[in-house]
């Protein structure tokens, strides 16, 4: 399949002590695609994300304030390796806590018909009664 989509509760890699602890991911893609990661912040650890292509950091974008999400574009024929950071007092983290994880790797249509028919919303209708 060219596409990939997972959603799950995960365990926060624990090394035992420090402060920093990290998992990669390298895969490649077969059709110009997009990527999206997204997790909540749990209170315990800061999970962070990251992607390079071809060994160079990719230009992706990142949403705070509560959320960790990144999307990106992928292109075929190109290497990439998806870096997630955890940050954490590993010394006193819970060797059991998890975190929530979603990923999706998707192909992007390029096909547009030469003629479309618009699709929009249909108009507001107002209805108004006297004495109400």
């Amino acid at each position: 399949s060219n596409r990939v989509h997972l959603q799950q509760n995960f365990l926060v890699p624990h090394p035992g002590g420090g402060f920093d602890s990290e998992n990669k991911m390298t895969f490649k893609v077969r059709h110009r695609s997009m990527m999206r990661a997204f997790t909540t912040v749990t209170t315990e650890v800061d999970v962070g994300f990251s992607i390079t292509e071809d060994g160079n950091p990719l230009h992706h974008l990142v949403t705070e304030s509560g959320i960790e999400k990144m999307s990106a574009i992928l292109n075929n024929d190109k290497t990439y390796v998806f870096t997630i950071t955890y940050s954490a007092d590993f010394a006193l983290l819970d060797p059991c806590t998890s975190w929530n994880f979603e990923f999706e790797i998707a192909p992007i249509d390029t096909f547009i018909p030469e003629e479309c028919t618009p699709i929009l919303p249909p108009s507001l209708i107002w209805w108004m009664q006297s004495g109400i």
